[in-house]
């Protein structure tokens, strides 16, 4: 019983230091070449099912000095934001064939809601 064990130890050992010693895998991009209609067709299915998102990174900024309260504009301007993307999602996944507009471009700036910029607090 005394060899068995050793030799598991010694195996799960080796096992360890291999592992730690593999190279990383580079990492991947996930989506298809910009340009393309299966790329229009990801990014559309991307923004319809996170579009809401968008009500999130919105909801906090300052109203630029309007006569309107704050909380007020912020959920307008989260709400507008919200159902733009998700509608520019829907329209990407209609029309996903078809190079509308040029060359199967985004319909929407930035392409995917998390690529906006990190907000300062």
């Amino acid at each position: 019983m005394g060899k068995k064990r050793r030799i598991a130890a010694f195996a799960g050992a080796a096992l360890i230091l291999f592992l730690a010693a593999a190279p990383p895998l580079p990492a991947q991009d996930t989506f298809s070449p910009q340009g393309s209609p299966w790329r229009k067709l990801q990014r559309g299915t991307a923004n319809t099912l996170t579009g809401g998102l968008e009500f999130f990174y919105h909801l906090r900024e300052r109203d630029g000095g309007s006569f309107v309260p704050p909380w007020v504009y912020g959920l307008g301007k989260s709400f507008y934001y919200t159902v733009r993307r998700t509608g520019a999602g829907l329209y990407e996944i209609l029309t996903f064939p078809f190079p509308w507009p040029g060359d199967y471009l985004p319909v929407i700036e930035p392409e995917f809601v998390w690529d906006y910029p990190a907000k300062k607090k």
